[in-house]
């Protein structure tokens, strides 16, 4: 039994220190995030219902939307955001490495709000 509790440890990833929070934006600027990120949304899901010929394009920028969405809600909890309890701002500061990936996730570095690679320049 001790065996498999010490095999169970070392194939779960563990959940980071609260203190990683520090190498991000502070939660007000996360809270931001997500309100953009929202309307955002909003304004792509309607223009889906329009532009059916272009439904697919549509349906990848909002896979993209709600993967950014996902990064920046699991930091606004990992910092405390809804008053979430130690082991929950933990395990959502590991779900934010594994959407982020280890070198922008020890970067400090967040995703944009929304696919602004998909914005259109206007000159």
């Amino acid at each position: 039994m001790r065996v498999a509790c010490i095999l169970a440890a070392l194939l779960l990833p563990c959940d980071p220190p609260l203190s990683d929070c520090d190498r991000f934006p502070p939660r007000e600027v996360a809270c931001q995030a997500i309100q953009f990120n929202r309307a955002y949304r909003r304004s792509v899901a309607a223009r889906q219902r329009w532009e059916l010929h272009h439904w697919w394009y549509w349906q990848e920028v909002l896979d993209e939307t709600d993967w950014l969405y996902r990064c920046w809600d699991n930091l606004y909890t990992a910092e405390g955001g809804e008053g979430d309890d130690e082991e929950s701002r933990r395990q959502s500061l590991r779900r934010l490495r594994e959407l982020l990936g280890d070198d922008a996730y020890y970067g400090g570095r967040m995703p944009p709000a929304a696919p602004f690679w998909r914005f259109t320049w206007i000159d």
